[in-house]
């Protein structure tokens, strides 16, 4: 059995928590060693993943999944991105790259949850080219499902009182 079955993406709130509680360490790090800095957390974090992964001490829980430290080069590149300046500084006019950058965030959430659903409730094709379209369709899902429920939640902010608004 594995914790996180409802929504199995939920691992990465957790993860992404732990990593700002150690944000100022990261912070620094990069600030005062640079890419050398950078260099040693992909070291210790793809390490620490093939460690982990070979000798799991909890085989309950998914180690490299949610244990920070795994997870630490990614989060210190987008510390090293933004304290080197080499990130696109012109946002974009683009309603589509807009909305697909909006989307995207709804896609996470249920990516998991629609393919789950079809997997389970849609009888799987038996020839390769219905188990193609199957694979498509089911890939195709995700962002109409993602789209449909990005409208709704915009459609329910605009209903909810002042008060209850999110400031974003």
């Amino acid at each position: 059995m594995k914790f996180g079955i409802l929504n199995q993406m939920g691992w990465f709130i957790g993860t992404i928590m732990l990593l700002y509680l150690l944000y100022p360490l990261f912070s620094k790090s990069m600030h005062t060693y640079g890419f050398r800095a950078l260099l040693g957390f992909w070291i210790m974090s793809w390490g620490l993943r093939y460690y982990l992964i070979t000798y799991n001490p909890i085989p309950l829980l998914n180690f490299p999944l949610w244990f920070p430290l795994c997870n630490a080069f990614e989060f210190c590149l987008g510390i090293y991105i933004i304290q080197q300046g080499i990130y696109p500084k012109a946002e974009t006019k683009s309603p589509i790259i807009r909305n697909l950058s909006d989307v995207s965030f709804y896609a996470f959430l249920f990516h998991v949850v629609v393919i789950t659903c079809i997997i389970a409730c849609v009888p799987k094709p038996s020839t390769i080219s219905g188990l193609i379209f199957f694979y498509f369709a089911t890939m195709a899902a995700v962002p109409i499902v993602s789209e449909a429920v990005m409208i709704l939640d915009r459609k329910i902010h605009t209903y909810l009182p002042t008060r209850l608004r999110s400031p974003a």
